[in-house]
């Protein structure tokens, strides 16, 4: 609210009257909706009288009504929206011929639209060595000896990120160690 002078004195509302604390000569509501829109009278919900035969007014309609001359669902609508006669996507939340979550998921590659080509980051490269060339987990460590520790991770050979086939796969001791002889442990592409 900076910016905006507030004068806090008991009076009633200039536009309907209300008594209580005054900004600008408005009840809160009115003052609210000057903050939000620049009009105290911007989006006033204009007063619906329940219609005679007790149904929706809007277009062809024929549900019951709830509030403001409407039925459950555009007036919901409207509290969600702003119009009660929007257009909503179907159950399910996707747009007709939209594809699932599923499809989505089946897709790889180019074919993914999370797809960042050459300017794929720290975490999608791995995922894409993961893809390409399994779990860490099915390899041995390359650099096995007794001194090895831990889950096998992914490393990256020449720390620069650039593809599938410049990780090899180390255990957990292994990895912290060949970071750290590098003076990259730590430090992550994007």
């Amino acid at each position: 609210m900076t910016g905006h002078k507030i004068n806090d004195v008991p009076a009633t509302c200039s536009i309907c009257g209300v008594g209580g604390q005054m900004r600008r000569g408005w009840c809160r509501r009115h003052y609210e909706r000057w903050l939000r829109h620049g009009d105290p009278e911007a989006g006033a919900p204009s007063p619906r009288q329940a219609p005679p035969d007790g149904t929706c007014t809007l277009g062809s309609c024929t549900e019951p009504h709830y509030a403001r001359g409407w039925c459950n669902k555009h007036y919901l609508r409207w509290r969600h929206h702003g119009d009660p006669l929007a257009v909503l996507p179907p159950a399910g939340g996707r747009p007709v011929g939209a594809a699932s979550h599923a499809e989505i998921k089946r897709r790889s590659g180019a074919d993914h639209p999370n797809w960042a080509g050459e300017d794929v980051g720290y975490v999608g490269l791995h995922g894409r060595v993961r893809s390409v060339r399994g779990s860490a987990e099915d390899h041995a460590c390359a650099q096995a000896d007794v001194t090895c520790r831990g889950p096998m991770h992914w490393a990256n050979i020449s720390h620069e990120y650039i593809d599938t086939e410049d990780f090899m796969p180390l255990c957990q001791s292994h990895h912290f160690r060949y970071d750290r002889a590098s003076g990259t442990w730590g430090a992550r592409k994007k």
